[in-house]
């Protein structure tokens, strides 16, 4: 009886189909967590949406921002459309003597990539659109400043924490829209008073702007 011929690569196909069976694991792991950060995205999405969780992030946000400057900020409403772009509506900011610094009635920003680019001290905007807006800088008799320092210096420095190196941070904006816009600058010093209104603009900017310090210092 003849023997049967013998091959040579029976050794060869464990090693193969072990190496097959892992990658198919790691493929397969790899779209689960695709999966799993797609689905995690789409529900925070889906619950930004929703007016209670609305409500509770406008609250959350001007408490925040009321403790730390020391004045009363408001926000009507917030809608966040997919991480790239941000309305606010009813934006209030007071002075620190209880007059109106800003109000918008609506400031809309439309990010180039999105939100998460903050972790990169990089924001860039490819439009931002602000109307029924009134901006007040006032300095009376007497005084030093005017009512928008005490924004500057906090922005500027890190309140009761220790100093830093500081970081730039880049603003870039591509497109500015403005609508229904009034700019007072009243300077009681110098006896100055100047009013303007712009009832309509567009404006394209080209350059970026470096704020020498990092968001959170």
């Amino acid at each position: 009886m003849a023997n049967k011929p013998q091959t040579h690569d029976a050794p060869l196909q464990k090693p193969l189909l072990r190496a097959w069976s892992l990658a198919q694991a790691i493929w397969r792991r790899i779209e689960n967590m695709v999966f799993g950060v797609v689905l995690f995205l789409l529900i925070l999405y889906l619950v930004l949406q929703m007016p209670a969780v609305q409500n509770w992030l406008v609250r959350k946000i001007t408490a925040y921002l009321s403790e730390e400057l020391h004045t009363t900020v408001q926000i009507r409403n917030v809608n966040i459309s997919f991480f790239d772009n941000l309305v606010l509506e009813g934006f209030y900011v007071q002075d620190l003597k209880g007059d109106t610094l800003l109000y918008a009635g609506e400031l809309s920003a439309g990010l180039n990539s999105n939100i998460f680019t903050l972790l990169n001290n990089k924001l860039e905007f490819n439009e931002i659109r602000l109307s029924k807006a009134r901006f007040n800088i006032r300095r009376k008799e007497g005084e030093y400043d005017n009512n928008l320092q005490f924004l500057l210096d906090y922005f500027a420095s890190a309140p009761n924490r220790p100093p830093k190196k500081p970081t730039p941070f880049r603003i870039r904006v591509q497109n500015l829209h403005l609508n229904d816009v009034e700019f007072l600058q009243d300077d009681q010093v110098r006896g100055q008073r100047m009013l303007y209104r712009i009832p309509s603009a567009a404006i394209k900017v080209n350059n970026s702007a470096t704020v020498p310090y990092k968001i959170g210092q």
